[in-house]
């Protein structure tokens, strides 16, 4: 304990001084493009490279652009969560979701979703995931954890609502991961007690309520295997990454726990799901 604090100090201010040193200057983002709030989507002309195309003078690696991507008719879509979630470092950039379209032989961007502009630190866009008009957007550090949907209404997204889970405790990361198949939604929180649960949403005439939640997985396996880290769904087969937790980086933080990942494969069977295979 007393060799490990002052190591962790040291990091965390030096840390912070130099993304302090790097980060956007006041004056540079008052000129930078406003953002709109959740509830709306910025059009963007052709994008020239990330910074130009999102006003932003600041490095993509500060930023995290490209955390999270997916490919859906044609169109690409890019998180940027805003920051990098190692370390205690200063948020100060909103994240968002950039969306590029082809046009001949050249990518540019067509849109972009973004939270509140002082919506920083959340983690808005670590996951993402697109079917049909239903776009979902993962935020693992607002609060204990949230995700928002948007539906794609004549070529604009606009937010439709926002999931939380009922049960989601400090450290849950609920939105981690996200995965629709545009009826169902599920929600990863890798960092619930128990080693992680996958929650459950789906649609009716009063919006996107929770159906259920569950944690399944081979028998026999160490704690904390980190379930719901990863997820992907195509009709009623979903797929559940559980990598385990990551081992310490630092000396005299303790020996790594290593548990071994595996992929749960799950069939929808009426509401719920019932597990298939592992891989």
């Amino acid at each position: 304990m007393f060799q490990r604090r002052p190591m962790l100090s040291l990091l965390a201010t030096t840390l912070t001084a130099a993304v302090a040193a790097i980060s956007l200057a006041p004056e540079a983002r008052a000129q930078s493009t406003a953002r709109p709030g959740p509830a709306a989507v910025a059009a963007s002309p052709a994008a020239t490279g990330f910074p130009a195309a999102t006003g932003f003078a600041t490095s993509p690696a500060l930023s995290a652009f490209a955390a999270s991507v997916t490919v859906v008719d044609g169109e690409v879509f890019v998180g940027r969560p805003g920051d990098v979630a190692v370390f205690p470092m200063p948020a100060n950039r909103p994240g968002g979701v950039h969306i590029f379209g082809r046009e001949g032989a050249s990518w540019s961007e067509r849109a972009m979703v973004a939270p509140d502009a002082d919506d920083v630190g959340t983690g808005y866009g670590e996951s993402v995931d697109v079917a049909g008009e239903i776009m979902v957007v993962g935020a693992p550090r607002e609060g204990h954890g949230a995700a928002y949907v948007y539906r794609r209404v004549d070529g604009a997204w606009i937010t439709e609502q926002r999931l939380a889970w009922d049960q989601a405790a400090a450290g849950a990361r609920f939105g981690a991961a996200v995965a629709t198949n545009g009826q169902d939604i599920v929600v990863g929180a890798p960092g619930a007690p128990g080693g992680g649960v996958v929650v459950h949403f789906v649609h009716s005439d009063t919006g996107w309520n929770q159906s259920g939640s569950f944690a399944s997985g081979p028998d026999g396996l160490d704690e904390l295997p980190a379930y719901g880290t990863a997820l992907d769904m195509e009709g009623d087969l979903l797929a559940v990454g559980a990598p385990g937790d990551d081992p310490p980086l630092l000396p005299g933080m303790g020996p790594p726990q290593m548990v071994r990942g595996y992929v749960d494969v799950l069939r929808k069977e009426g509401t719920g799901w019932v597990s298939v295979g592992t891989l």
